[in-house]
Protein backbone atom coordinates (compact mmCIF):
# COMPACT_ATOMS: atom_id res chain seq x y z
CA UNK A 1 0.00 0.00 0.00
CA UNK A 2 1.50 3.43 -0.90
CA UNK A 3 1.43 6.17 1.27
CA UNK A 4 -1.86 8.96 0.49
CA UNK A 5 -0.07 12.37 -0.21
CA UNK A 6 -1.53 15.93 -0.95
CA UNK A 7 -2.48 16.79 -4.80
CA UNK A 8 -3.93 20.06 -4.35
CA UNK A 9 -7.19 20.62 -7.20
CA UNK A 10 -6.80 22.97 -10.18
CA UNK A 11 -6.36 26.68 -9.82
CA UNK A 12 -6.96 26.26 -5.76
CA UNK A 13 -3.05 27.06 -4.25
CA UNK A 14 -5.30 28.59 -1.90
CA UNK A 15 -7.20 25.93 -1.01
CA UNK A 16 -7.08 22.69 1.53
CA UNK A 17 -5.81 19.52 -1.12
CA UNK A 18 -7.35 16.26 -0.95
CA UNK A 19 -5.81 13.07 -0.52
CA UNK A 20 -4.71 10.60 -3.30
CA UNK A 21 -2.83 7.51 -2.80
CA UNK A 22 -0.80 6.45 -6.16
CA UNK A 23 -1.39 3.75 -8.01
CA UNK A 24 -0.49 1.27 -11.14
CA UNK A 25 -2.23 2.72 -14.52
CA UNK A 26 -4.00 -0.84 -15.57
CA UNK A 27 -3.17 -1.49 -18.87
CA UNK A 28 -7.11 -2.23 -19.65
CA UNK A 29 -7.19 1.50 -19.51
CA UNK A 30 -6.65 3.66 -22.41
CA UNK A 31 -8.02 7.09 -21.06
CA UNK A 32 -4.52 8.26 -20.67
CA UNK A 33 -4.15 8.39 -24.36
CA UNK A 34 -7.15 11.30 -24.70
CA UNK A 35 -5.24 13.15 -21.56
CA UNK A 36 -2.24 13.45 -23.36
CA UNK A 37 -3.11 13.57 -27.24
CA UNK A 38 0.10 11.18 -27.67
CA UNK A 39 -1.46 9.09 -30.37
CA UNK A 40 -3.64 12.15 -32.37
CA UNK A 41 -0.54 14.44 -32.28
CA UNK A 42 2.33 11.97 -32.85
CA UNK A 43 3.81 12.85 -29.14
CA UNK A 44 6.70 11.07 -28.35
CA UNK A 45 6.09 9.07 -25.15
CA UNK A 46 7.44 6.67 -23.09
CA UNK A 47 5.84 4.70 -19.87
CA UNK A 48 8.03 3.99 -16.51
CA UNK A 49 7.14 0.69 -14.94
CA UNK A 50 8.14 -0.94 -11.45
CA UNK A 51 11.14 -2.43 -12.02
CA UNK A 52 10.07 -5.77 -10.07
CA UNK A 53 6.26 -6.15 -11.34
CA UNK A 54 6.39 -4.29 -14.83
CA UNK A 55 3.44 -2.44 -13.92
CA UNK A 56 2.44 1.14 -15.16
CA UNK A 57 3.68 4.31 -12.77
CA UNK A 58 3.76 7.31 -15.09
CA UNK A 59 4.06 8.31 -18.59
CA UNK A 60 6.47 10.82 -19.64
CA UNK A 61 5.69 12.69 -23.02
CA UNK A 62 6.65 15.20 -25.02
CA UNK A 63 5.04 18.12 -26.48
CA UNK A 64 7.43 19.71 -29.48
CA UNK A 65 6.11 23.01 -29.80
CA UNK A 66 2.90 25.12 -28.21
CA UNK A 67 -0.72 24.59 -30.04
CA UNK A 68 -3.49 27.15 -30.71
CA UNK A 69 -5.67 25.20 -28.32
CA UNK A 70 -2.82 25.14 -25.15
CA UNK A 71 -0.50 27.58 -25.97
CA UNK A 72 1.51 27.50 -22.78
CA UNK A 73 2.28 23.86 -23.33
CA UNK A 74 5.76 22.81 -24.28
CA UNK A 75 8.67 20.70 -22.58
CA UNK A 76 7.76 17.34 -20.76
CA UNK A 77 4.38 16.42 -19.29
CA UNK A 78 3.66 13.31 -16.88
CA UNK A 79 0.29 11.73 -15.99
CA UNK A 80 -0.24 9.48 -13.46
CA UNK A 81 -3.04 8.20 -11.79
CA UNK A 82 -3.86 8.40 -7.56
CA UNK A 83 -7.54 6.68 -6.35
CA UNK A 84 -8.64 5.88 -9.48
CA UNK A 85 -8.35 8.92 -11.21
CA UNK A 86 -5.79 10.59 -13.70
CA UNK A 87 -3.66 13.49 -12.96
CA UNK A 88 -1.23 15.63 -15.38
CA UNK A 89 1.51 14.97 -12.80
CA UNK A 90 3.63 12.31 -11.78
CA UNK A 91 2.34 11.64 -8.17
CA UNK A 92 5.50 9.13 -7.28
CA UNK A 93 7.78 11.99 -6.82
CA UNK A 94 5.65 13.10 -4.08
CA UNK A 95 5.88 10.01 -2.32
CA UNK A 96 8.40 10.40 0.67
CA UNK A 97 11.41 8.45 0.03
CA UNK A 98 10.03 6.92 -2.87
CA UNK A 99 12.87 5.87 -5.44
CA UNK A 100 11.60 5.76 -8.96
CA UNK A 101 12.90 3.03 -11.09
CA UNK A 102 15.07 3.14 -14.10
CA UNK A 103 13.89 3.37 -17.80
CA UNK A 104 13.35 0.30 -19.50
CA UNK A 105 14.62 -1.48 -15.82
CA UNK A 106 11.55 -3.89 -16.03
CA UNK A 107 13.24 -5.29 -19.12
CA UNK A 108 16.50 -5.42 -17.63
CA UNK A 109 15.36 -7.91 -14.73
CA UNK A 110 14.09 -10.28 -17.90
CA UNK A 111 16.99 -9.97 -19.83
CA UNK A 112 20.25 -10.11 -17.22
CA UNK A 113 22.50 -8.85 -19.42
CA UNK A 114 25.90 -8.74 -17.95
CA UNK A 115 26.70 -5.13 -18.86
CA UNK A 116 24.32 -2.41 -18.81
CA UNK A 117 24.64 1.16 -21.11
CA UNK A 118 23.18 4.69 -19.26
CA UNK A 119 22.42 7.22 -21.09
CA UNK A 120 20.79 10.64 -20.87
CA UNK A 121 16.99 10.35 -22.12
CA UNK A 122 14.78 8.42 -23.13
CA UNK A 123 14.60 9.07 -26.71
CA UNK A 124 18.26 8.07 -27.02
CA UNK A 125 18.08 5.26 -25.15
CA UNK A 126 15.72 3.82 -27.37
CA UNK A 127 18.11 4.85 -30.52
CA UNK A 128 20.71 3.43 -29.00
CA UNK A 129 18.96 0.22 -28.21
CA UNK A 130 17.99 -0.11 -31.88
CA UNK A 131 21.67 1.21 -33.12
CA UNK A 132 23.30 -0.81 -30.57
CA UNK A 133 21.31 -4.03 -30.41
CA UNK A 134 24.12 -6.26 -28.29
CA UNK A 135 24.00 -3.94 -25.94
CA UNK A 136 21.24 -3.06 -22.88
CA UNK A 137 20.22 0.26 -22.57
CA UNK A 138 18.64 2.47 -19.61
CA UNK A 139 18.11 6.00 -18.53
CA UNK A 140 16.80 8.06 -16.05
CA UNK A 141 15.86 10.85 -18.03
CA UNK A 142 17.53 13.94 -17.08
CA UNK A 143 20.28 14.42 -15.46
CA UNK A 144 19.82 16.78 -12.78
CA UNK A 145 17.48 14.63 -10.94
CA UNK A 146 19.50 11.35 -11.01
CA UNK A 147 19.15 11.38 -7.15
CA UNK A 148 15.74 10.46 -7.46
CA UNK A 149 15.95 7.21 -8.98
CA UNK A 150 16.53 3.71 -7.73
CA UNK A 151 19.73 2.50 -9.26
CA UNK A 152 20.08 -1.20 -7.07
CA UNK A 153 18.96 -3.08 -9.76
CA UNK A 154 22.70 -2.19 -11.31
CA UNK A 155 24.31 -3.81 -8.26
CA UNK A 156 26.78 -6.23 -9.06
CA UNK A 157 26.82 -5.52 -13.26
CA UNK A 158 29.31 -3.42 -15.03
CA UNK A 159 28.44 -0.72 -15.82
CA UNK A 160 29.19 2.67 -18.72
CA UNK A 161 27.89 5.81 -19.02
CA UNK A 162 27.06 7.61 -21.54
CA UNK A 163 26.89 11.49 -21.30
CA UNK A 164 25.65 13.99 -23.83
CA UNK A 165 28.29 16.07 -25.33
CA UNK A 166 27.13 19.55 -25.03
CA UNK A 167 27.89 23.17 -25.33
CA UNK A 168 28.85 24.19 -21.99
CA UNK A 169 29.90 20.74 -20.49
CA UNK A 170 27.06 19.78 -18.30
CA UNK A 171 26.32 16.55 -19.21
CA UNK A 172 29.77 15.14 -18.43
CA UNK A 173 29.90 16.87 -15.07
CA UNK A 174 26.69 15.71 -14.19
CA UNK A 175 27.99 12.10 -14.96
CA UNK A 176 30.92 12.35 -13.05
CA UNK A 177 28.72 13.22 -10.43
CA UNK A 178 26.54 10.07 -11.19
CA UNK A 179 29.33 7.83 -11.05
CA UNK A 180 30.29 9.08 -7.91
CA UNK A 181 26.86 8.60 -6.16
CA UNK A 182 26.58 5.42 -7.86
CA UNK A 183 30.17 4.35 -5.93
CA UNK A 184 29.23 6.52 -2.51
CA UNK A 185 25.61 5.05 -2.18
CA UNK A 186 25.28 1.66 -4.03
CA UNK A 187 29.29 0.18 -4.39
CA UNK A 188 28.66 0.30 -8.11
CA UNK A 189 32.16 1.06 -9.97
CA UNK A 190 30.37 3.04 -13.41
CA UNK A 191 32.50 4.01 -16.28
CA UNK A 192 32.23 6.92 -17.95
CA UNK A 193 32.90 6.43 -22.40
CA UNK A 194 35.44 9.00 -23.10
CA UNK A 195 34.13 10.96 -25.92
CA UNK A 196 35.31 13.96 -27.36
CA UNK A 197 34.12 17.69 -26.41
CA UNK A 198 31.91 20.17 -28.12
CA UNK A 199 34.35 21.68 -30.00
CA UNK A 200 36.35 19.76 -30.69
CA UNK A 201 32.74 17.98 -32.86
CA UNK A 202 32.44 21.45 -33.97
CA UNK A 203 36.12 20.96 -35.74
CA UNK A 204 35.38 17.78 -37.03
CA UNK A 205 32.27 18.85 -38.73
CA UNK A 206 34.73 21.81 -39.97
CA UNK A 207 31.67 24.17 -38.42
CA UNK A 208 28.83 22.82 -41.07
CA UNK A 209 26.62 21.67 -38.97
CA UNK A 210 26.39 23.33 -35.37
CA UNK A 211 24.14 22.64 -32.11
CA UNK A 212 23.90 22.72 -28.70
CA UNK A 213 25.10 19.30 -28.11
CA UNK A 214 25.36 15.81 -29.27
CA UNK A 215 23.34 12.94 -27.72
Amino acid sequence: MTDKIIVRTKGTKTLPGILVEPQFVPVTCNIWKEKSYVEQRNYKHWWYKDTATGERLFLKYKIPKPTEEKPHDKGFQYISMGSGKYYKENLWTKVTDFKLPLYRGDILLKEDPGVVHLCEGENTCDIAQVKFPHHFWVTFGSPSGFRGYDYSILEGREVILHPDVDKKGGGLKQFKELAFYLKHEYGIHAKIVDLPLYNDVINLLEEEFTKNGWD
